[in-house]
């Protein structure tokens, strides 16, 4: 599906990606890919973890490099069936006008940061963030 990414929604006011995904807050840029928290427009219940997503996309430089699509997604394809929990899975990908992009389901639609002060606010007991906890670990 190819989408101009400036196209905004009256409803979202914000960049959307893929007729579908609407960039809300660029979290930090790398070498390889900005990652935006992003909402799932598909997804009607804003409370549902699922809509919202991590959506990665792909620096202009390696967008324009010949070949780096074809290999992007041949190198990307065990992570696109649920093997590991441990690993993240590429839900949705696409190329707007040039630009790669994919995207990795969020932790109930909060970072972590934002999960602890959740957790903070509430008063509520550290023990409760040990599954969080056990899973940066396995990832690190």
């Amino acid at each position: 599906m190819v989408s101009d990414l400036s196209t905004t929604t009256t409803a979202t006011a914000h960049p959307m990606i893929g007729w579908r995904y609407s960039l809300t807050r660029c979290l930090g840029r790398t070498a390889l890919a900005d990652i935006y928290w992003a909402r799932d427009l598909e997804i009607k219940d804003t409370q549902q973890p699922e809509a919202y997503v991590l959506l990665l996309k792909v620096t202009p430089a390696l967008n324009q490099l010949q070949g780096f699509e074809d290999v992007l997604y041949a190198v990307l394809m065990p992570f696109t069936e649920p093997k590991s929990t441990s690993l993240p899975m590429i839900v949705d990908s696409g190329n707007d006008n040039g630009t790669l992009w994919l995207v990795t389901p969020q932790t109930q639609g909060t970072l972590f940061c934002e999960q602890f002060q959740n957790f903070k606010d509430r008063n509520k007991p550290l023990n409760e963030l040990k599954p969080y906890l056990e899973t940066i670990a396995k990832a690190v």
